[in-house]
């Protein structure tokens, strides 16, 4: 049985904002946030989002364990530029369960859908400086900077629980006809290591 709770207290956040290092643990090519940068993303304080923005954090168990995380998402400013009233969704990680991913989305909507908003769409963040959507191929590459990353299975559960994509961005990558500096190439180099 899944178990969803909404992540209130601060032991519940870490719990929220460490759940990708262990269902990523072993993946080489997830690049993990900083954890700081990630406190801050989610604090009422820290983040100017709240100025227009409300959200509720959301945390799936399995026989104890957590399974899962989904991040609920209104912004007001957006919703009424854009005239769609529905619910972000992000941060939505979760293990290969389509039960625990339904859950976590079905957590997420209620909680839009009891503030008045109609729906749910994403993977977004608070604004548009956040990372936003969610990789469908090139899972065996390294992800540029600010892209999404996640298993494959995660479009496969989303297809599976009735969404569809809007749209494709795309990622290039190119060879720089300049050098890179020494300096530089050696904090690559160290960063790769870890």
């Amino acid at each position: 049985m899944i178990e969803i709770k909404e992540a209130i207290t601060r032991k519940e956040m870490k719990k929220f904002i460490i759940f990708p290092f262990k269902l990523y643990k072993n993946d080489k090519n997830w690049v993990p946030p900083l954890i700081t940068g990630e406190w801050n993303t989610f604090s009422r304080k820290k983040n100017p989002a709240f100025a227009h923005c409300e959200a509720a954090y959301f945390l799936a168990y399995k026989n104890g364990e957590v399974v899962g995380r989904i991040a609920a998402i209104i912004n007001h400013k957006a919703n009424s530029h854009w005239n769609d009233y529905r619910t972000r969704f992000g941060w939505f990680s979760f293990i290969d369960d389509l039960e625990v991913s339904k859950a976590l989305l079905d957590a997420a909507e209620k909680w839009g859908n009891d503030k008045g908003m109609k729906g749910l769409h994403g993977p977004l963040g608070f604004t548009d400086m956040d990372s936003e959507g969610m990789l469908i191929e090139g899972f065996q590459n390294l992800p540029a900077i600010t892209s999404a990353y996640n298993y494959p299975y995660f479009p496969v559960h989303m297809e599976k629980h009735g969404f569809r994509k809007a749209t494709d961005w795309l990622q290039f990558r190119f060879n720089a006809s300049q050098s890179v500096p020494e300096k530089v190439e050696k904090i690559n180099q160290t960063v790769l290591l870890y």
